[in-house]
């Protein structure tokens, strides 16, 4: 049976393709907001990988109910990138790639934090609306988001086990790599950072449950 998998924010899209490659008897499908590279990034052609620059939560709602046994998303709860193609957290209100690691005084202004809550709200609640019932969601975060981020995950209706990331795990792609490798750095938002694994499932009602 064909499993159908999505990754939200693929990036170059390096791991997708080499999940692709892997395994064929899967459908692999990414996800990522408009980009100046979207022309520029040489997507490899294999029949059962599909890229779209529809931004993750526009993405996953022309996916049918149901439909997928995993979605992957590797610091996007963290960077809040490729949740939405309008990303308008600027006082222009233009659309902005801006990643929210790299905004001024993230941690200080209420209305942007607010902004970014709202979304990630919105796109784990697009990821549960695709998930099989027994389908997982995969999330590297942060040690210092991590409590953030199981709060979003109750919020939305989801039960959660985690862990300290596995070198293979931190491994898996480019992107992967250049933020294990920021860790190293004096930036205060990477700094010693370590890396946790969340793997996510529907919380499903009671009622949902086969008997004993």
């Amino acid at each position: 049976m064909k499993e159908k998998i999505v990754e939200i924010g693929f990036g170059q899209g390096d791991f997708l393709a080499e999940q692709a490659r892997s395994h064929p008897e899967n459908i692999y499908i990414g996800f990522e907001v408009p980009s100046l590279l979207t022309n520029a990034i040489e997507k490899p052609k294999l029949p059962n990988l599909y890229f779209s620059y529809s931004g993750g939560v526009e993405g996953l709602s022309k996916l049918k109910k149901s439909s997928v046994s995993t979605v992957i998303m590797h610091f996007v709860l963290d960077d809040d990138f490729t949740i939405t193609k309008w990303q308008q957290y600027i006082d222009s209100g233009i659309y902005s790639e801006q990643r929210y690691s790299k905004l001024e005084n993230r941690q200080k202004d209420k209305e942007i934090n607010d902004l970014f809550d709202q979304d990630r709200n919105n796109l784990l609640s697009s990821v549960r609306r695709v998930l099989c019932d027994d389908g997982r969601l995969h999330i590297y975060t942060f040690e210092h988001n991590l409590s953030r981020t199981k709060k979003y995950l109750e919020r939305a209706g989801f039960e959660y086990e985690f862990k300290k990331s596995t070198n293979e795990e931190i491994s898996q792609s480019q992107h992967m790599r250049e933020v294990v490798a920021k860790t190293a750095t004096r930036d205060p938002f990477y700094r010693g950072s370590t890396i946790y694994t969340i793997i996510a499932k529907k919380d499903l009602p009671q009622r949902l449950l086969p008997s004993k």
